[in-house]
């Protein structure tokens, strides 16, 4: 073959390979976290993946997934069944929380006025105190035992909102998983600016790290038990899976097209 020609042939191969890795979807650095949830009330089970990667987060359950796009200060609520999307700024967010929280306290001063209970007392306290401060006080404390979930041997712990136990939860060290507090920062960065992580397991998480100080360590779930009013589970989430991996960009991509929210607006 001539030198001409061999040059040409380079030149051609290689422009094929520059077009391929353009092509190609890249990845990034991450951590995929697998959980199973289990409604108490109605047996349903559903598995959970949260994605993590630098501040993006997107969390996928059953035929519904988010994408929380901190840097664009949205998140994007999918469905595997079409090709709606639905976007929410903070603000969106924000009102709708005001408005379930305003709803649930007109049932429960409505239940407490015809047959006052203990509970619907202490959820109307509760909630006068989260009116007059900015967030619920949160606070755990260690009941002393040990529990084996999977593969794991964790740390029982009552978490505590406004001296209320709402939950249990088993921990181990989050340096027991091979992961850092920078690998979720997502969490951290969702919370920051849309007031909490995208699900329950994930506020969880980022729970449990900003107690540190009285926990004594980076502690991360294995195990979630939420109690209803009657101090009955009402929700389980147990971990599945966690593990480093590199993640398609595409995954915290939202697809064009969807419908900004419509958060009706507090009276």
């Amino acid at each position: 073959m001539l030198p001409k020609q061999v040059s040409l042939r380079l030149r051609a191969i290689v422009g094929l390979a520059i077009v391929g890795a353009l092509l190609a979807d890249p990845a990034t650095a991450g951590v995929i976290i697998t959980v199973r949830n289990t409604d108490a009330a109605t047996g349903q089970k559903r598995s959970q993946r949260t994605l993590l990667s630098g501040d993006l987060v997107r969390t996928e359950e059953g035929n519904k997934a988010s994408i929380a796009r901190a840097d664009l200060g949205k998140i994007y609520e999918l469905s595997s069944r079409g090709p709606s999307c639905v976007e929410y700024s903070a603000s969106d967010l924000a009102l709708l929380r005001q408005k379930a929280q305003d709803e649930k306290r007109r049932m429960l001063e409505s239940a407490a006025a015809s047959a006052p209970t203990p509970d619907a007392q202490a959820c109307l306290s509760s909630m006068a105190a989260e009116k007059s401060s900015s967030s619920f006080r949160v606070s755990y404390r260690k009941l002393g035992s040990v529990e084996i979930v999977g593969k794991w041997k964790c740390e029982r712990l009552a978490k505590d909102i406004e001296g209320i136990m709402a939950s249990e939860v088993c921990v181990v060290p989050l340096s027991s998983l091979k992961l850092k507090r920078s690998d979720l920062a997502g969490l951290t960065e969702a919370g920051g600016v849309f007031g909490a992580a995208p699900s329950t397991w994930d506020q969880e998480t980022l729970s449990l790290l900003e107690n540190e100080q009285s926990i004594g360590y980076e502690a991360f779930p294995v195990k979630i038990t939420v109690f209803d009013g009657s101090g009955h589970g009402r929700f389980l989430s147990q971990l599945g899976s966690v593990a480093l991996a590199k993640i398609p960009a595409k995954a915290f991509q939202p697809p064009t097209g969807c419908t900004p929210a419509t958060a009706p607006r507090s009276p």
